[in-house]
């Protein structure tokens, strides 16, 4: 009985950190979608250009420590992907994609437009499997709230 309250507090908490790190994200792309337009007009926006590459790399890492937990959490609660599959496969995807994106950023230099469209699409590409993926989280967690509203 303590094992399921503690494994559903774990999955709420891992959705929680996860629903965070989404609403960073979605941030994180606005920001880009603002840079991208105003050096198409012929004006960067500096500020905004700094706060885009000082929270870039610390989000990268926490979520990519995020969905690597989900991975360890559905593994240890359950010995298998199956009860999660399609989460599993979604967040199995996104660990390389946040990291695909991050070490392309690292390249951007100048007007180098090739890596800041492969930038955009990587972006763009993880931000959409986040969102899928936590609507699929929700539904999830929806299930552990009941569960532990039952046991309680």
């Amino acid at each position: 009985m303590i094992e399921n309250q503690i494994s559903s507090l774990f999955r709420i908490g891992h959705g929680i950190f996860n629903g965070i790190i989404l609403f960073l994200l979605l941030y994180q792309g606005w920001l880009g979608i603002r840079i991208r337009k105003s050096r198409q007009e012929g004006a960067p926006l500096l500020p905004v250009i700094k706060k885009h590459r000082k929270y870039g790399p610390p989000l990268a890492v926490a979520a990519g420590a995020g969905l690597f937990s989900g991975i360890v959490l559905l593994f240890s609660l359950n010995n298998s992907p199956f009860p999660a599959l399609l989460h599993y496969f979604i967040g199995s995807l996104l660990i390389p994609l946040v990291s695909a994106t991050f070490l392309i950023s690292r390249r951007i230099r100048g007007t180098a437009a090739r890596i800041r469209t492969a930038h955009l699409f990587l972006g763009l590409l993880t931000l959409s499997l986040y969102l899928v993926q936590f609507s699929l989280r929700a539904k999830l967690l929806s299930l552990d709230a009941r569960k532990l509203l039952l046991i309680l």
